[in-house]
């Protein structure tokens, strides 16, 4: 059930990618990678207060502080899978930029729910 209600949420954040991402490379003509990046950023925090308001319960097991601290370690090494997996899609495998970004979408959401949901807010656990 958790990870229904991550999909809905991160489902949410996706849109706000997506339509970011395609604001920006076909509306404004931005490089892709910026593109990608950008949409990333504004996804994550879309994705961050969703997952707050509705699915993670804030616990004592980090100081609120870490806890944003290991949100952005999270989303930086997200951004930087994000990144690789794009470029390598676009540039390598030659994808085209929508189907390129829906599949790093789909990769980097499941690195992120891991990270969230068994590192950070776990329950019963000490740091």
């Amino acid at each position: 059930m958790h990870i229904a209600k991550y999909l809905v949420i991160g489902g949410a954040g996706a849109c706000v990618d997506i339509t970011f991402y395609l604001a920006l490379v076909y509306g404004l003509d931005t490089h892709y990678l910026l593109a990608g990046a950008v949409s990333f950023v504004f996804s994550t925090l879309v994705n961050y207060y969703l997952g707050i308001r509705f699915l993670f319960r804030r616990n004592t097991r980090f100081s609120s502080t870490k806890e944003m601290f290991l949100i952005y370690i999270v989303s930086s090494l997200g951004l930087t899978f994000h990144q690789l997996i794009l470029y390598t899609a676009v540039s390598h495998m030659e994808f085209h930029l929508v189907l390129a970004k829906i599949i790093t979408m789909g990769i980097v959401f499941f690195w992120n729910y891991s990270a969230r949901t068994y590192y950070i807010f776990a329950e019963g656990k000490n740091s």
